[in-house]
């Protein structure tokens, strides 16, 4: 398990997975760029989404990381393109929807339910890989 789950367990005393916490962290970056209530609060949420995608781009990276080839190129690509729009959306005043879109799409893919969750199997690395979490 990763730093961040572990952290987080140690706080909540839940049994959750790193594919959980870190479709959580999707969601809290996610509510907190659905409705910014000033200009600080656009900006911090967009700090913490920038942050968010970075540490799953440094995971990808890491030789230690077990996802497949074709997964780790896909997400290197969309964490690319998240990073940018990102740095776009700092310095503008546009809808935040795009972003919002693609990491509730995220969400979608880290909470479905995986083959090795059916059998009993331990979980596969996750693309995070014990690097910590949004604070």
């Amino acid at each position: 398990m990763n730093y961040g789950a572990s952290r987080y367990q140690q706080q909540s005393g839940a049994d959750l997975s790193s594919r959980q916490v870190e479709a959580l962290a999707f969601k809290k970056v996610n509510e907190l760029m659905a409705n910014p209530k000033s200009g600080v609060d656009r900006r911090e949420a967009l700090s913490k989404n920038y942050r968010l995608w970075s540490i799953l781009l440094l995971g990808i990276g890491r030789t230690d990381n077990l996802l497949p080839p074709v997964l780790k190129s896909d997400l290197t690509k969309i964490a690319t393109w998240m990073l940018r729009e990102t740095n776009v959306a700092f310095n503008t005043v546009g809808s935040l929807q795009k972003i919002i879109d693609v990491n509730a799409d995220m969400i979608a893919g880290l909470s479905a339910v995986t083959a090795a969750e059916i059998t009993g199997q331990p979980e596969t690395t996750s693309a995070f890989n014990r690097m910590s979490m949004v604070g």
